[in-house]
């Protein structure tokens, strides 16, 4: 039973009313799939009666197991009929227990959605742990689970499995890669153009791709617009419509796009999660992409546990079908303003094995190139991070500009560690100190808009510092005592009070 002013008691004709002030206590927010069921209160006794069988148990959905809010919808919808209440119960606590899922957590989970609670629920519950099996015989419930420990010397002569590579050192298989950028920057077009490329076999931005499927699910752009999108994509290619068979797209726009269901004790997934789980058994795609982390993730992104949770279902859809899964995001305000793309909790970037960053170019707030972006490595748990390519949008499509190589890549960089150290010397003679944290001292962004910066950008000057720092030649030193200690980059061996 859901009950909030200003529903009416039935019976009595009056409407509830809250005992306390309003934001004494914190009011539970209500799943989507009750808010769903609410316009249609009315006729749950009507379908509990048309969905109980005449034995008066309840079938449970999923080939007999009881892993989506269907089930619940089926449990709560037989809860309205004392008939068929208990027996209902007792069936999902039996494929509950037939899946090793603990009584007590069971009784939790189905208590938790039950409107009308009482004592003879949980001996149903009890009953159906006492009696009921995986294999079908009565006793104790000890699932059968077969240890998967072992022992190292068992790989002794075993050959080493190749990393499996969607992308080389930017997209692994079996594995979720979560793809940041700021709205507007192009990372759903860019994704667009990856899964294009793996099914019409082309490079992407100059780097070479699996060949297979792709399952591409869009919360954000309507049909019209990824049609648009893919013939901008196909003509910049020189590919025709018949090269993308084996793409499939699924526009969610204006739709429920969640994945995942918070049932406050836990994330289960969603029917349409059942949905895409079965297109990618029949498909057998080497990549997912998911457009995007705030419509199909239902809980707070700060929430470490949900968070985990939600990438764990993901990463277990990855390993199962064999398969790569991008899924896009935003970053947060501090996200952007560090330049790490991250949001929400450290949760994201740590669950994840692969994140990449997708950025504009700018100095303190100004763009000199519109068009121009910058793909980032921030996590590689199999490759190197630090890696950026060079784009540029062009009539529709990103496409990757040329680096500098050899001498040219060396003079560049030789060019910006010589104007950051001459820099350092200068501002550190006037007693202006400046820090490797981003903030108004920052050493990249005050030297990029000194006179003396030689055209260095601030993106070349942060470059200049990380190298400098790696081969020692600069420190953290700090200035001032006690409460007013401050710490700023010195050269190594100043006398300076360094750390």
């Amino acid at each position: 039973m859901v009950i909030a002013p200003p529903s009416i008691k039935p019976g009595a004709e009056k409407p509830y009313r809250w005992l306390n002030p309003p934001g004494l206590f914190e009011v539970a927010h209500a799943p989507q799939w009750v808010l769903d069921m609410l316009p249609r209160r009315e006729t749950l006794s009507d379908r509990a009666k048309a969905a109980a069988p005449r034995s008066g148990s309840v079938q449970i959905a999923a080939g007999g197991t009881f892993k989506s809010v269907e089930d619940y919808k089926q449990l709560i919808a037989c809860a309205s009929s004392d008939g068929t209440k208990h027996s209902a119960t007792r069936d999902i606590a039996a494929s509950l227990a037939a899946q090793g899922v603990k009584e007590d957590f069971a009784t939790g989970l189905i208590q938790a959605v039950c409107p009308v609670w009482d004592a003879n629920l949980q001996k149903s519950i009890s009953s159906a742990y006492a009696k009921f099996r995986p294999n079908g015989t009565t006793g104790d419930i000890k699932p059968e689970r077969e240890s998967r420990f072992y022992s190292a010397v068992t790989l002794k002569g075993r050959a080493v499995p190749a990393r499996q590579w969607l992308v080389h050192d930017l997209v692994p298989q079996k594995t979720v890669t979560l793809f940041s950028g700021d709205g507007g920057t192009g990372k759903s077009l860019l994704a667009f153009q990856l899964a294009v490329a793996v099914t019409a076999q082309t490079a992407w931005i100059g780097r070479a791709v699996s060949d297979g499927g792709t399952i591409f699910l869009s919360a954000e752009d309507d049909d019209d617009e990824l049609h648009r999108r893919l013939d901008d994509i196909l003509r910049a290619e020189g590919r025709d419509y018949d090269d993308t068979e084996r793409l499939t797209m699924r526009s969610l726009a204006g739709e429920d796009a969640l994945l995942a269901v918070d049932t406050q004790l836990a994330l289960m997934q969603s029917a349409l999660f059942e949905e895409l789980d079965k297109r990618a058994a029949e498909e057998a795609p080497v990549l997912i992409v998911i457009d995007t982390l705030a419509d199909v993730y239902p809980a707070n992104e700060n929430d470490r546990a949900k968070v985990r949770q939600f990438v764990g279902i993901l990463r277990g859809l990855a390993i199962k079908r064999n398969c790569a899964v991008m899924l896009l995001g935003h970053p947060s305000l501090t996200g952007l303003n560090s330049g790490s793309g991250t949001s929400g909790s450290t949760a994201w970037n740590n669950s994840v094995r692969s994140r990449l960053y997708l950025s504009r170019i700018a100095d303190n707030g100004y763009e000199a190139d519109p068009d121009a972006r910058v793909l980032s490595t921030k996590k590689a748990n199999y490759g190197r991070i630090g890696g950026e390519i060079n784009l540029r949008w062009d009539a529709g499509v990103f496409v990757a500009e040329a680096q500098p190589t050899g001498l040219d890549a060396l003079a560049a960089g030789a060019k910006g560690e010589r104007v950051f150290l001459k820099l350092l010397d200068a501002l550190t003679a006037q007693g202006r100190y400046v820090s490797a944290s981003p903030g108004p001292t920052y050493a990249p962004t005050q030297f990029a808009s000194h006179p003396e910066a030689e055209g260095c950008t601030k993106r070349a000057l942060k470059s200049a510092m990380d190298t400098l720092f790696g081969r020692d030649m600069i420190v953290i030193a700090s200035h001032g005592i006690g409460a007013k200690a401050r710490s700023h980059i010195a050269r190594k061996g100043a006398d300076d009070g360094q750390k």
